[in-house]
Protein backbone atom coordinates (compact mmCIF):
# COMPACT_ATOMS: atom_id res chain seq x y z
CA UNK A 1 0.00 0.00 0.00
CA UNK A 2 1.36 3.42 -1.02
CA UNK A 3 0.90 6.29 1.35
CA UNK A 4 0.79 9.90 0.24
CA UNK A 5 3.01 12.41 2.01
CA UNK A 6 1.32 14.66 4.55
CA UNK A 7 -0.39 17.68 2.97
CA UNK A 8 2.19 20.07 4.44
CA UNK A 9 4.90 18.28 2.46
CA UNK A 10 2.94 18.54 -0.78
CA UNK A 11 3.93 21.15 -3.36
CA UNK A 12 0.83 22.73 -4.89
CA UNK A 13 1.45 23.48 -8.59
CA UNK A 14 -0.34 25.43 -11.34
CA UNK A 15 0.68 25.11 -15.00
CA UNK A 16 -0.09 27.90 -17.49
CA UNK A 17 0.77 27.44 -21.17
CA UNK A 18 -1.35 28.34 -24.19
CA UNK A 19 -0.34 25.15 -26.02
CA UNK A 20 -2.73 22.52 -24.74
CA UNK A 21 -0.46 19.60 -25.61
CA UNK A 22 2.46 21.14 -23.70
CA UNK A 23 0.27 22.06 -20.73
CA UNK A 24 -1.37 18.64 -20.52
CA UNK A 25 2.00 16.95 -20.99
CA UNK A 26 3.52 18.84 -18.07
CA UNK A 27 0.50 18.16 -15.86
CA UNK A 28 0.51 14.46 -16.74
CA UNK A 29 4.27 14.13 -16.25
CA UNK A 30 4.24 15.81 -12.84
CA UNK A 31 1.03 14.17 -11.58
CA UNK A 32 2.93 10.98 -10.81
CA UNK A 33 5.19 12.71 -8.28
CA UNK A 34 4.01 11.77 -4.77
CA UNK A 35 4.83 15.19 -3.31
CA UNK A 36 3.11 17.21 -6.07
CA UNK A 37 -0.51 18.30 -6.15
CA UNK A 38 -1.53 19.68 -9.54
CA UNK A 39 -4.16 22.22 -8.48
CA UNK A 40 -4.88 24.05 -11.73
CA UNK A 41 -3.98 24.84 -15.29
CA UNK A 42 -4.73 27.53 -17.83
CA UNK A 43 -3.73 29.01 -21.14
CA UNK A 44 -3.33 32.79 -20.73
CA UNK A 45 -1.85 35.48 -18.51
CA UNK A 46 -5.35 36.18 -17.18
CA UNK A 47 -5.66 32.49 -16.25
CA UNK A 48 -2.28 32.68 -14.49
CA UNK A 49 -3.37 35.68 -12.42
CA UNK A 50 -6.73 34.13 -11.57
CA UNK A 51 -5.25 30.76 -10.63
CA UNK A 52 -2.49 32.31 -8.52
CA UNK A 53 -5.12 34.29 -6.62
CA UNK A 54 -7.74 31.57 -6.23
CA UNK A 55 -5.54 28.50 -5.76
CA UNK A 56 -2.58 30.06 -3.90
CA UNK A 57 -0.17 27.45 -5.29
CA UNK A 58 3.35 27.04 -3.99
CA UNK A 59 4.71 27.07 -7.54
CA UNK A 60 3.28 28.35 -10.83
CA UNK A 61 4.86 27.31 -14.13
CA UNK A 62 4.35 30.03 -16.73
CA UNK A 63 5.03 30.09 -20.45
CA UNK A 64 6.00 33.61 -21.53
CA UNK A 65 4.68 33.47 -25.10
CA UNK A 66 0.96 33.31 -24.46
CA UNK A 67 -2.01 35.64 -24.71
CA UNK A 68 -1.59 38.56 -22.31
CA UNK A 69 2.20 38.19 -21.82
CA UNK A 70 3.58 35.61 -19.44
CA UNK A 71 6.31 38.06 -18.42
CA UNK A 72 3.70 40.57 -17.25
CA UNK A 73 1.79 37.80 -15.47
CA UNK A 74 4.96 36.83 -13.58
CA UNK A 75 5.48 40.45 -12.51
CA UNK A 76 1.91 40.81 -11.29
CA UNK A 77 1.88 37.44 -9.52
CA UNK A 78 5.21 38.15 -7.81
CA UNK A 79 3.96 41.53 -6.59
CA UNK A 80 0.53 40.36 -5.43
CA UNK A 81 1.43 36.88 -4.18
CA UNK A 82 5.06 36.80 -2.97
CA UNK A 83 4.54 33.31 -1.55
CA UNK A 84 3.90 31.90 -5.04
CA UNK A 85 7.17 30.93 -6.73
CA UNK A 86 6.96 31.61 -10.47
CA UNK A 87 9.03 29.44 -12.79
CA UNK A 88 9.17 30.44 -16.44
CA UNK A 89 9.11 27.48 -18.83
CA UNK A 90 9.96 28.75 -22.30
CA UNK A 91 11.59 27.93 -25.59
CA UNK A 92 13.25 31.37 -25.61
CA UNK A 93 16.93 31.35 -24.74
CA UNK A 94 17.95 34.98 -25.19
CA UNK A 95 19.62 36.72 -22.27
CA UNK A 96 17.29 39.74 -22.39
CA UNK A 97 14.20 37.58 -21.91
CA UNK A 98 15.79 35.67 -19.05
CA UNK A 99 16.92 38.91 -17.40
CA UNK A 100 13.44 40.42 -17.76
CA UNK A 101 11.80 37.31 -16.30
CA UNK A 102 14.12 37.38 -13.28
CA UNK A 103 13.62 41.14 -12.78
CA UNK A 104 9.86 40.53 -12.93
CA UNK A 105 10.15 38.13 -10.02
CA UNK A 106 10.59 34.71 -11.61
CA UNK A 107 12.48 32.42 -9.26
CA UNK A 108 13.32 30.00 -12.02
CA UNK A 109 13.82 29.93 -15.78
CA UNK A 110 13.70 26.61 -17.60
CA UNK A 111 14.10 25.99 -21.30
CA UNK A 112 11.49 23.64 -22.73
CA UNK A 113 13.06 20.34 -23.57
CA UNK A 114 14.00 19.31 -20.03
CA UNK A 115 12.85 15.90 -18.93
CA UNK A 116 9.98 15.44 -16.51
CA UNK A 117 12.46 14.23 -13.89
CA UNK A 118 14.60 17.35 -14.35
CA UNK A 119 11.55 19.62 -14.13
CA UNK A 120 10.40 17.91 -10.95
CA UNK A 121 13.84 18.48 -9.41
CA UNK A 122 13.82 22.14 -10.48
CA UNK A 123 10.39 22.64 -8.90
CA UNK A 124 11.64 21.13 -5.64
CA UNK A 125 14.75 23.34 -5.76
CA UNK A 126 12.73 26.51 -6.25
CA UNK A 127 10.15 25.46 -3.67
CA UNK A 128 12.96 25.02 -1.14
CA UNK A 129 13.85 28.71 -1.54
CA UNK A 130 16.61 28.53 -4.11
CA UNK A 131 16.58 30.03 -7.60
CA UNK A 132 17.19 28.13 -10.80
CA UNK A 133 18.26 29.11 -14.30
CA UNK A 134 19.05 26.52 -16.96
CA UNK A 135 22.86 26.12 -16.75
CA UNK A 136 23.66 27.24 -20.31
CA UNK A 137 21.60 30.39 -19.77
CA UNK A 138 23.18 31.01 -16.38
CA UNK A 139 26.61 30.84 -18.01
CA UNK A 140 25.54 33.41 -20.61
CA UNK A 141 24.16 35.69 -17.90
CA UNK A 142 27.40 35.50 -15.94
CA UNK A 143 29.50 36.12 -19.05
CA UNK A 144 27.75 39.43 -19.79
CA UNK A 145 29.70 42.52 -18.85
CA UNK A 146 28.29 44.14 -15.74
CA UNK A 147 26.39 47.36 -16.31
CA UNK A 148 27.49 50.27 -14.15
CA UNK A 149 25.11 50.83 -11.27
CA UNK A 150 24.02 54.46 -11.60
CA UNK A 151 23.29 56.54 -8.59
CA UNK A 152 25.45 54.63 -6.09
CA UNK A 153 28.85 55.51 -4.78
Amino acid sequence: MTTEPPKSDTIRIVVVDDHLLMRDGIVDALSGEPDFDMVGSGGSALDALDLASRMQPDVILVDINMPGSGLQAVARISAAHPGVAAIVVSSREDVETVTTALRNGARGYVVKGVTARELAGIIRTVHSGESYVTPTLAARLLARPARPNRGTA
